[in-house]
């Protein structure tokens, strides 16, 4: 049709933020956001808020405080970072340098699926390496190096922490994979948008100098509680941030998005979250009966919720019950028996939803 890629016109996306169930709730636990919101201490005048009508050049704000961010780990400079349209717009991006139709893209299954719908509009070929049920869904090594060697030149994406689980691979695991993929010519990318939720040591920022295959994507949208201000960042050696700026979206940030993005990066308004997410995965853990939690790091607050009958729509359940979440049926190798759900700021009441469900299938099981 007029020149328009077939596969666009074909393509069916799996990305959960287009599935949410649309039927009436009353708490919302399904997007990835900070549930306490925005951060509570920024100060903004008047004058920065209404000076919009000239093109942003205001990028380096933002840079300069993520070179700051990491400097206990890294010894990383500006030339090693870049930012876009939310941390989507800097993985579309590095898409657009590295895919093309039979490209081989490794991954895990589950993760973030916005981003396969992406590999998809390539002709790429994604090859899922698959959390087991019968480990919990816990990441497995030796399985994923396997992949690794036997499927040289590849592109190899990894969220971490894992969407849906919420849990984090060590940074030790991380760097015999990039050790790995080099040794057969593969990229790796690092997806850290809930990276504010683990330790920062844990970041793979800070083994970049020591492999120049290796990428790191940041999002301020998560911990940092910034969705709406749309800003990804890109960390690499300097030759792939040099290409990565040749297929960014010129002006891809704005102005007011710079200067509030600046001042939000190194707030520390993640941690709240993180100690009430720990609190409340673990009172889940003891308390759950018939619903299983995957494994997963207790300071992230997103997680994964299954029961083992594959029958089960648990997100029906959820939301008979009054609670959004997302289903994981849109993720590969998950079904409608699991969920992905979000901390809300009502986390009394989350609980007392998911106990109430939990009791409901019980009595279908």
């Amino acid at each position: 049709m007029y020149g328009i890629n077939e596969r666009l016109i074909n393509l069916v996306r799996n990305d959960y933020s287009e599935h949410l169930s649309e039927k009436p709730f009353k708490l919302d636990c399904s997007l990835g956001e900070n549930p306490f919101g925005s951060y509570d201490g920024l100060d903004v005048s008047k004058e920065e808020l209404l000076d919009f009508s000239s093109y942003p050049h205001s990028e380096d704000l933002v840079v300069n405080e993520v070179v700051k961010k990491f400097s206990s780990i890294a010894d990383i400079d500006t030339s090693m970072v870049a930012v876009s349209c939310g941390s989507m717009g800097v993985l579309m991006g590095i898409n657009r340098m590295l895919l093309s139709v039979g490209k081989k893209i490794i991954g895990i299954a589950p993760q973030f699926s916005a981003i396969i719908d992406d590999f998809n509009t390539y002709g790429a070929e994604y090859i899922p390496v698959y959390l087991r049920k019968e480990n919990n869904y816990r990441f497995d090594l030796k399985d994923f190096l396997y992949c690794v060697e036997n499927n040289p030149n590849s592109y190899i994406y990894i969220d971490n922490p894992n969407n849906p689980t919420g849990q984090t691979i060590d940074l030790e695991q991380l760097e015999k994979i990039v050790k790995a993929a080099k040794n057969v010519n593969s990229l790796v990318c690092i997806d850290e948008a809930y990276g504010d939720y683990m330790e920062v040591k844990n970041s793979a920022v800070s083994i970049l100098k020591s492999y120049d295959n290796l990428v790191v994507v940041r999002s301020l949208s998560k911990g940092l509680g910034a969705a709406g201000i749309r800003i990804g960042v890109l960390i690499a050696n300097k030759a792939i941030v040099d290409v990565f700026k040749k297929v960014n979206i010129p002006f891809s940030t704005t102005s007011i998005g710079n200067i509030l993005g600046s001042r939000i990066i190194n707030s520390g308004w993640e941690e709240k979250v993180k100690i009430i997410a720990s609190e409340v995965k673990n009172k889940l853990r003891l308390s759950l009966k018939n619903i299983k939690m995957s494994c997963t790091n207790f300071n992230v607050p997103i997680c994964m919720y299954y029961v083992d009958d594959e029958s089960i729509d648990l997100e029906a359940l959820f939301i008979d019950a009054g609670m959004r979440v997302v289903s994981c049926s849109g993720y590969y190798g998950t079904s409608i028996n699991a969920v992905r759900i979000n901390l809300n700021k009502d986390y009394e009441e989350m609980i007392r939803i998911m106990l109430e469900v939990d009791k409901k299938v019980g009595s279908e099981l």
